[in-house]
């Protein structure tokens, strides 16, 4: 895919919010032209591609475990993202227990996402970030 047409489908993505991720949230949240995009490299063929794109993604600590917006650690977009059994069962259970964000009580994160149509990503930053003292599981 051309880069162009990528930038423009992160765009229409950022500003068409059935499409919820930590990217398109801060998109909204910050503006377009807030993000500074640029080239890092060029690759003969898709192989050779995901092989860059996993070494920038450790790099530049561009992973979603490390605050950044990659869901994988590269190399074939989000189908290389696996969970194991117990993680989800753990996710399941967090998910369901009651949060006050700025005053107002949710039943649960997805009521949460749902309703203030944010990632449930972004929602888990927010709950584990000292600058938002207003978001807390109850």
């Amino acid at each position: 895919m051309n880069f162009y047409y990528r930038m423009l489908r992160h765009q229409y993505n950022a500003f068409n919010y059935n499409n919820i991720s930590p990217l398109y949230d801060d998109m909204r949240l910050y503006g377009w032209t807030s993000f500074k995009v640029e080239i890092l490299g060029y690759a003969l063929g898709r192989e050779i591609a995901n092989k860059q794109e996993m070494k920038l993604i450790v790099q530049h600590e561009s992973h979603i475990s490390l605050n950044g917006y990659n869901k994988t650690y590269g190399g074939g977009g989000i189908k290389g993202l696996k969970r194991s059994e117990e993680t989800k069962r753990a996710i399941s259970e967090k998910n369901k227990k009651p949060l006050e964000i700025n005053g107002s009580v949710y039943e649960s994160v997805t009521s949460a996402i749902h309703e203030l149509k944010i990632s449930r990503n972004t929602l888990r930053n927010r709950l584990k970030s000292f600058d938002y003292p207003k978001y807390k599981y109850i």
